[in-house]
């Protein structure tokens, strides 16, 4: 059980969960049970990605020394692929019975995570970012779009979400490419400074700029901490990897301070937060490769 949790990066799906949840307070619509099968719909979708990932990327794996299971021979290739497979028609069959309007961004978010996954090295290299980031953004955007169309969202919230979360994802998934060999700090420092910038759009129509002004700049010097000090050292493969897993533990707290910019209810708030904990822990129990 450990060693799927590892392959499937069960550690982080809570952020995925909480993509969906928070898509939905955005859009000023509350949980229905539907949601909750939206978001386990999704979730499937993304750990398929997550096994896909594996099986495509066995050899570089093997090379780059990560410590995955299907590397390290604890899961067989064919197995790994059945699982995603499964898991993928799973998350669609799931969606196929939902509300209509889901039907074409949910096939959309499948298409993007196969062509990451799929794809080749030249598509990782040159669409990746952006096909990463979008389809965490896409996420978000499915939890409004089970209870209305999309020129409603347009409306409320509104593109600022949506385009500050993008935004993250894609300097965030800027520097996952430099993982594999790390590189020179103040080459690599810029990418975590343009994610940190990010969150900026969400004072474009924050209905109290000075909270989320603040819990930006909490956000910003939580993200920039372990960086700014080592920022003229050449920084390694794992210090690099290390950088990216503490933005994707932050993704909760992006969505909070989103939460917090549309005046939500300071509960919905603290969801986010509490999601950001329990991330923190189960990485610990369970650290993403």
């Amino acid at each position: 059980m450990r060693t799927w949790a590892r392959a499937l990066r069960l550690s982080l799906a809570p952020t995925v969960f909480w993509d969906v949840i928070a898509g939905t307070w955005l859009a000023g619509f509350a949980l229905q049970p539907q949601s909750f099968l939206l978001a386990f719909a999704v979730f499937c979708i993304w750990a398929a990605g997550m096994a896909l990932n594996d099986f495509a990327d066995k050899e570089i794996d093997i090379l780059a020394q990560r410590n995955r299971p299907v590397a390290q021979g604890e899961i067989a290739r064919p197995k790994i692929f059945a699982v995603g497979l499964f898991l993928m028609v799973l998350g669609l069959g799931i969606i196929a019975v939902l509300p209509p309007t889901l039907q074409k961004p949910s096939l959309c978010l499948a298409g993007m995570v196969i062509l990451y996954d799929l794809g080749g090295p030249a598509i990782r290299k040159s669409l990746g970012p952006l096909l990463l980031a979008l389809c965490r953004c896409l996420a978000v955007v499915l939890g409004g779009l089970l209870f209305t169309q999309p020129q409603h969202l347009l409306q409320t919230p509104g593109p600022w979400p949506y385009l500050a979360y993008s935004f993250f994802l894609l300097f965030l998934s800027r520097l996952a490419t430099h993982e594999e060999a790390g590189g020179s700090g103040m080459k690599l420092l810029p990418f975590l400074l343009g994610a940190g910038f990010a969150p900026l759009l969400l004072l474009q129509k924050a209905v109290d700029p000075f909270p989320t002004a603040v819990g930006w700049v909490c956000f910003f010097l939580f993200l920039l901490k372990p960086a700014w000090p080592i920022r003229h050292q050449a920084w390694s493969p794992a210090t690099t990897q290390g950088m990216v897993r503490r933005g994707l533990s932050t993704l909760p707290l992006l969505l909070a301070l989103a939460l917090l910019s549309e005046g939500a209810p300071l509960w919905q708030v603290s969801m986010g937060v509490f999601v950001f904990f329990s991330v923190r822990m189960l990485v610990s129990v369970f650290p993403p490769e």
